[in-house]
Parts: structure tokens; C-alpha cells; sequence
């Protein structure tokens, strides 16, 4: 295809997703019509797909709270703990599914945490591996 009748398929393109169809109708060479009227079928679908995922990115960016409330989860509770008796032995950031300890203090923190009378544990495991 020349780059003229790039260039015209592109602005009839233009024409039609303006609702100006007459000009792709009025082209004689069934060859160029059918080229025009994919290209604005395909202008046509990609402009409905940023339209449709448009809303939702904005409505996503709407729907985030700028600053997160703490979690209620035990883990958070217990984590908060565990870090003001032993400072610095939380391996990694405190979240819901777990805690992860630095294994220097773990056995002096298990003690503490089972015999902690505010806490109730009666067990702990140590998942290694």
C-alpha cells in the first residue's frame, strides 16, 4: 500500500469515527473502501476498550484510601508485641500470614510468647524449610 493511500485511509478513518461515513461510501476501488472500513472498524473497537478501561483506572485510583488502616489481624497484634519486648528481631514487615524472626532470639520468643498470660498460647511451631 503507497503511503498516499495510507494517508487517506487514515483521514477517512478520521471522518468516520467523526459519523462522517459518506466519504469511505463514496470510494469507487472496492479494494481501498474495504481497507478504510476495517481500519475505522479497528479504530472503532481499540477507542471502545480505552473508553471501557479508562473509567476503572480512575475509579481505581479513586477507591484508594491514602493511608491504609492497621489490620486487626492477630498476627499484626502479635508482631507489635514481639517487636517492642525484642527490638529488632522481625526479619521482614509485619503483615496477616505470618511473622518471620530473625532465628537468633526464636526459642528465648517462643518462651515469651507461651508463657505471656495476655496472649493464651499453648503451642507454637516452628515452620522451617
Amino acid at each position: 500500500m503507497s503511503a498516499d493511500q495510507e494517508k487517506l485511509i487514515t483521514e477517512l478513518v478520521e471522518k468516520g469515527l467523526a459519523g462522517d461515513m459518506d466519504p469511505i461510501n463514496a470510494i469507487e476501488d472496492r479494494v481501498l473502501r474495504s481497507k478504510a472500513k476495517s481500519a475505522l472498524a479497528k479504530a472503532k473497537r481499540a477507542a471502545k476498550v480505552a473508553a471501557a478501561t479508562a473509567p476503572e483506572a480512575d475509579k481505581a485510583a479513586d477507591e484508594i484510601p491514602e493511608e491504609t488502616p492497621p489490620s486487626d489481624h492477630p498476627n499484626q497484634k502479635f508482631g507489635k508485641m514481639i517487636e517492642d519486648k525484642f527490638p529488632g528481631v522481625l526479619e521482614a514487615d509485619l503483615n496477616d500470614t505470618h511473622i518471620q524472626l530473625k532465628p537468633d532470639n526464636w526459642f528465648e520468643i517462643a518462651k515469651w510468647l507461651k508463657s505471656e498470660p495476655s496472649l493464651y498460647f499453648d503451642s507454637l511451631q516452628c515452620h522451617t524449610g
